[in-house]
C-alpha cells in the first residue's frame, strides 16, 4: 500500500507540473480528490481491508497526501491566476503604449 501512495505522490507531482489553466487544476482535484472517481478518494475507502497493524500508518500517509495535494493545487490555482491577472496587465500597458498593434489583441 505505501507503494501505491509513492507512485500517486509521483503520478500527481508530474499531472500538476502540467497543469497551465483552473480548468486543468479542477480537473486534477477531481481525478485525485474526488468523492466518486477520486484515486486518494478510492484508497481511503479501501482503508478497512488493510491490516489493522498497518492500518494507522498507512492512513497517516493517506491523509498526508491527501492534505499536499490539497495544498500544492490551491497554490497552483493562485499561481495560475496571478500569471494570467499579470498577462492582461501586460496585454493593457502594451496596447496603450501602441495603439496600432492592439487590434491584433482583439
Amino acid at each position: 500500500m505505501l507503494d501505491k501512495l509513492a507512485a500517486l505522490q509521483h503520478s500527481f507531482d508530474a499531472d500538476l507540473a502540467d497543469a497551465r489553466s483552473t480548468q486543468q487544476l479542477s480537473l486534477l482535484r477531481d481525478r485525485y480528490l474526488g468523492r466518486k472517481g477520486g484515486q486518494v478518494t478510492f484508497l481511503m475507502k479501501g482503508l478497512k481491508d488493510v491490516a489493522v497493524t498497518v492500518r494507522k500508518e498507512i492512513g497517516r500517509n493517506l491523509y498526508q497526501l491527501k492534505t499536499r495535494i490539497e495544498r500544492a493545487i490551491d497554490m497552483q490555482d493562485k499561481l495560475v491566476d496571478a500569471m494570467w491577472e499579470k498577462m492582461a496587465r501586460a496585454l493593457i500597458s502594451d496596447k496603450d503604449a501602441a495603439p496600432g498593434v492592439s487590434c491584433l489583441l482583439y
